[in-house]
């Protein structure tokens, strides 16, 4: 004969907010990292109600004197619990191995845009540089009275010129190689 019992709202509420709890514990790559929703999430799902139920008979198995059917719920539960938490460390664990995985990328894809960024600025500084001299030579050529004065000075800048066309074809190669 069974004994009608008051529902225990304090109980009842504390299953479920603990229950909410774990689910988004275990689920929350799918939640929150757009992690797509596999077998190994169902489950997790089918353990952590198998391990609730096996939790709640324990007692009435164990009033009845069921003592084997008590045992199996016994064991139930204690599996349940241990494949929950290794289920959701290992799933953890994927997840943080593939958000290393995507900071390293990032830190190999920076770390190719500075040295591009470095080689420009050598590059800008050297122009600068031939810049300058060839501005130099300009005008010394401008102001220089004689024709031979101006010949000399005009094959200074023309080999200044082949100089640094050359230089930045060897830039232009080192770049094409990297």
């Amino acid at each position: 004969m069974s004994a009608y019992h008051r529902p225990r709202w304090g109980a009842i509420a504390l299953t479920i907010l603990f229950t909410l709890g774990t689910a988004y514990v275990l689920f929350e790559d799918v939640l929150r990292h757009d992690a797509t929703f596999t077998t190994a999430h169902v489950q997790t799902v089918l353990a952590l109600i198998g391990t609730i139920a096996a939790g709640h008979l324990f007692w009435p198995e164990i009033k009845a004197r069921r003592l084997m059917s008590a045992a199996g719920c016994a064991i139930l539960f204690a599996a349940g619990t241990l494949y929950i938490g290794t289920a959701s460390g290992a799933r953890n664990a994927t997840v943080m191995q593939t958000k290393a995985a995507a900071a390293v990328k990032t830190n190999e894809q920076r770390a190719a845009a500075k040295a591009k960024v470095d080689q420009a600025e050598a590059d800008l500084n050297t122009a600068k540089r031939d810049a300058r001299i060839f501005a130099a030579i300009s005008v010394a050529a401008r102001a220089s009275p004689s024709v031979s004065g101006n010949l000399d000075v005009r094959s200074k800048i023309q080999s200044a010129t082949v100089a640094h066309s050359s230089r930045s074809a060897s830039t232009d190669l080192r770049s094409q190689s990297a």
